[in-house]
């Protein structure tokens, strides 16, 4: 393996080849600066190289693989709408490193106000191996392995990360001059007050052992006076997290803030939330979170292994000012917070449907279902919630009721088989609808009334078993002799399928739980 470490050098522009886009080669070992970088044998040799120059629409900037650069890739220029500027690798072997160990704060990767970017099939490190966790009293500097940061330049167009290792980042947890947040894996952030993006794909990454956040993207360009109120013309779109795997993170696994319709889904989080800096602003961490946003679809995530540290830990959280939102066929599980967390201040219209939970809220904080009773217009139904023996998991947990009484939420169509014991904390409301659900298993005192409830065995395939993995799923879905089929409620705009993407009718009456038969 070769290394090379990056200096400074002179800004250049290339000279496009008869108007047409350019491949530039990068080598470590065989490459000269002095060579114009457009073939194997005239490959570029250093970061600096690269960072000097202003790249064109269509071009690209191809790293040997096997080899090592040490220090900040910043390439410059922007490229146009069917012509990014592309960053990957070429050759055989392992993917090209990229390592920030000698920088002393920032990204090992960075854009800064440049669009129509892919960054595909490179390793990313940036660990500086010291200290960095920071204190109250000494804050850490933000580090980051790719940053692609708005900050001035109006609405950024198609920014594509893909295939890419981020690993070994130590960020900060108490940092300096920012919100700590906003420095981890992948971080995608819109800082100016009328900067956004539209355009964001995060697609197919492996991400683990980062601090604080995995996969990050944020605008906070929409803030009001009170910054939960959204105003949804400055709301980034066109944003896409999927496919991604995040794993061991100090904090939050992924975080979507300050965007319309965003799409979160069919990614892997595991073990989020793994640490935590008592009495900093910003200690709760969760294994995905959505918040100041309008429209966020969570689905087909498979999200276990959140702490609770503090507070939270839970796989799903539905933070502050989210509207909209939609909770549907994820597989969480042995999260100590619990499944989901549906916040207030000013959140509401939050549907959670088709979802499976097993082994949640373990640590008995809070609830598999933790709702805080500001948040209004909440539809849940048609989830599975196993409950192991002896588990003090409370199914239901309402934050806040002692002071608010909720308003205007259903729960309907939801299995609960329910060995643990935990309590129930979810006072009646007029504005509450429970219907149809099944409560088997164990029975405490504070389980809610429901007219329609069944409490015998919903005969589950398999229930109790390992885990992990969402081939999983199949062994809590109804067996064909259930007397849980076809019995529940009919639920308008019910998303059309399952969890496994079976379909359900809109008219007919649907088994109940997340599978139908």
């Amino acid at each position: 393996m070769a290394v090379q470490v990056s200096c400074t050098s002179t800004v250049v522009k290339p000279a496009l080849q008869n108007g047409k886009s350019m491949t530039f080669f990068v080598n470590a070992v065989t490459g000269s600066d002095s060579a114009n970088g457009l073939s194997h044998s005239k490959a570029w040799k250093s970061l600096a190289k690269v960072n000097a120059t202003t790249f064109a629409p269509g071009d690209s900037i191809l790293f040997a693989k096997g080899d090592t650069w040490i220090g900040q890739l910043h390439p410059l220029g922007s490229g146009k709408f069917n012509s990014p500027i592309l960053i990957s690798s070429y050759g055989n072997g392992v993917a090209p490193v990229i390592n920030g160990a000698s920088l002393p704060k920032g990204a090992a990767v960075f854009l800064e106000n440049q669009q129509y970017w892919t960054i595909s099939n490179i390793d990313v490190i940036n660990n500086s191996d010291s200290a960095n966790f920071g204190t109250l009293k000494v804050p850490g500097n933000a580090r980051e392995g790719i940053l692609v940061e708005d900050s001035g330049g109006g609405e950024l167009q198609d920014i594509t990360i893909s295939g890419d290792s981020v690993s070994n980042v130590n960020g900060c947890f108490g940092c300096q001059t920012t919100d700590s947040h906003l420095n981890g894996g992948i971080v995608i952030e819109a800082t100016g007050a009328r900067d956004s993006f539209n355009g964001v794909k995060v697609v197919g990454n492996n991400v683990n052992r980062v601090s604080r956040s995995g996969i990050v993207f944020w605008d906070q360009s929409y803030y009001s006076t009170n910054m939960l109120e959204v105003d949804q013309p400055d709301l980034s779109t066109n944003v896409s997290i999927s496919k991604n795997s995040v794993s061991d993170v100090a904090g939050d696994g992924i975080i979507v803030f300050g965007a319309s319709n965003a799409a979160i889904s069919a990614n892997t989080v595991s073990n989020a939330a793994q640490k935590s800096l008592a009495g900093s602003t910003e200690a709760a961490s969760v294994g995905i979170m959505t918040t100041r946003s309008i429209g966020t679809v969570v689905k087909h995530n498979e999200v276990f292994g959140t702490k609770t540290q503090t507070t939270d830990g839970e796989g799903i959280d539905v933070d502050l000012g989210s509207y909209r939102t939609t909770v549907e066929y994820n597989y969480s599980h042995d999260n100590q917070g619990g499944f989901v967390l549906l916040m207030g201040g000013f959140s509401s219209d939050t549907v959670v449907r088709y979802n499976l939970s097993v082994n949640d809220s373990f640590g008995g904080l809070k609830g598999i279902f933790t709702l805080d009773s500001s948040q209004t217009n909440t539809d849940i139904y048609n989830n599975t919630i196993y409950v192991p023996p002896n588990q003090n998991e409370n199914p239901i947990f309402c934050q806040n009721c002692s002071i608010i009484l909720p308003t205007k939420w259903s729960f309907i169509n939801n299995i609960i088989e329910n060995f643990g014991t935990g309590s129930y904390l979810f006072p009646g409301s007029p504005g509450i609808e429970i219907k149809a659900n099944v409560f088997f298993g164990n029975h405490p005192l504070s389980e809610p009334y429901d007219p329609l409830k069944t409490t015998s065995n919903p005969d589950l395939i398999s229930p109790g078993g390992e885990n992990p993995g969402l081939n999983q799923a199949s062994n809590y879905s109804l067996s064909l002799t259930s007397p849980d089929l076809s019995n529940g409620l009919v639920v308008a705009n019910n998303g059309g399928e399952d969890f496994f993407g079976d379909p359900i009718s809109a008219v007919t009456h649907p088994s109940r739980g997340f599978k139908q038969a």
